[in-house]
């Protein structure tokens, strides 16, 4: 099955990371900024959309903003922490 389009979204209002679906599903990361270093506090693909890659893909594009902004990142949740230690800085 083909994922969907999504659109990587920093809703710093609500500190949080988001991927937009078109299926209006929104998997999510809850973060904390700390001087240069993003907390990766939870990681939450909605139950509807689970096992098909979308923790992974949120990951991805996290990781890729934090690193465009030059800070660093540490995962809090064991997901991100697992991500980060296979998907280094």
């Amino acid at each position: 099955m083909e994922k969907e389009k999504a659109e990587f979204v920093d809703d710093q209002t609500l500190s949080r990371f988001e991927l937009q679906l078109e299926n209006g599903l929104k998997p999510k990361i809850d973060y904390t900024i700390v001087d240069d270093t993003y907390f990766l506090n939870y990681v939450k693909v909605p139950s509807e959309i689970q096992g098909r890659g979308y923790g992974d893909k949120i990951m991805k594009e996290a990781v890729e903003y934090i690193r465009s902004k030059n800070k660093k990142a540490v995962g809090i949740c064991s997901f991100a922490a697992t991500y980060l230690r296979r998907n280094p800085l």
